[in-house]
């Protein structure tokens, strides 16, 4: 089957898609698209599976995007009824575009047999994301049996991609996934909090211009003062234990600060008291002498002009 120009397989029913089952020991039919973009959704489906012969290919040559949810599956297994047959084989061209599927939503890629070789899944796109490659013994180890007939990827919530023999280890298919992005099975690597030994990473050779006193001239030295506010592990909040320090800033404010206070600010005019010379004096009731500068504008007390008192 060749279906050219389809854009998407539609939020169907259980069962909906396309398929080309053999019934028999024949080998199951192809089927071939080309469209810009797949959707799969509501456990919609490519089958090309066999009961007793060998599965069908499928191959998927799509613009931008193959998305596949809620239960959808590419399938391409072999012997369906326990009977032999190899898995098909399962090509998905995107190179332009991404293979997604959601979290845990249980939309499978298989290419398994029952006893006869599992098939050979290609993916080639920019990204793939949410989708976990297993071989039978990931299967085993998930589903806790060695039972053949519940080895199927189905029974897992996760979105995985499979293609082996479900009766014999040895007959694995091949899964190769071409992206140019990083591995995303790969995980995150931890990194440690624990500093380096710098110790060991020192050349032990003199510095005459580097020295921690005027003595110790015969080494270099490195020190540690803190991590710059940094905390040991991303899921710590920001601390305050900054300890870099540009020294210049404070001397440069010292000397600036030292400079306006020396620089007076000159007198204004207005600020000046002239100073006037006394030209006489008054007593008061109490004998007390106060020099005047006018003695005209003195009391009724009596005043006694400057020059008329000699020696006083």
């Amino acid at each position: 089957m060749s279906v050219s120009g389809i854009s998407s397989i539609p939020d169907f029913e259980t069962d909906t898609g396309l398929f080309v089952r053999s019934q028999s020991s024949g080998a199951a039919g192809d089927i071939e698209v080309t469209a810009p973009q797949i959707r799969l959704g509501k456990a919609a489906r490519f089958n090309a599976e066999s009961a007793s012969g060998n599965g069908g290919n499928i191959n998927l040559r799509v613009g931008d995007l193959l998305l596949l949810r809620r239960g959808s599956l590419i399938c391409a297994t072999a012997g369906t009824t326990q009977q032999g047959g190899d898995g098909g084989n399962i090509t998905i061209n995107a190179q332009s575009g991404f293979i997604v599927s959601a979290p845990n939503e249980n939309s499978d890629i298989t290419a398994n047999a029952f006893n006869g070789t599992g098939g050979k899944i290609n993916l080639n796109s920019l990204s793939i994301f949410n989708f976990t490659q297993r071989s039978r013994e990931d299967l085993v180890r998930e589903l806790r049996t060695d039972n053949p007939n519940e080895l199927n990827p189905q029974q897992l919530q996760t979105n995985d991609i499979t293609a082996f023999s479900l009766t014999n280890p040895t007959l694995g298919g091949q899964v190769t996934i071409n992206t140019p992005d990083a591995d995303q099975s790969l995980g995150l690597v931890e990194l440690p909090t624990v500093l380096a030994e710098t110790s060991n990473l020192i050349a032990d050779t003199g510095c005459d211009a580097i020295a921690s006193t005027d003595s110790d001239t015969d080494k270099s030295k490195f020190t540690i003062t803190g991590r710059g506010g940094l905390p040991p592990s991303p899921y710590e909040p920001l601390t305050t234990d900054v300890v870099w320090l540009d020294t210049r800033l404070s001397a440069i404010t010292t000397q600036q600060q030292r400079s306006q206070g020396s620089t007076a600010k000159p007198p204004s005019k207005a600020d000046v008291v002239e100073i006037v010379p006394a030209t006489g004096w008054v007593f008061d009731g109490k004998g007390h002498v106060t020099l005047i500068s006018n003695a005209s504008k003195a009391n009724s007390l009596g005043s006694t002009p400057a020059l008329s008192r000699v020696g006083i």
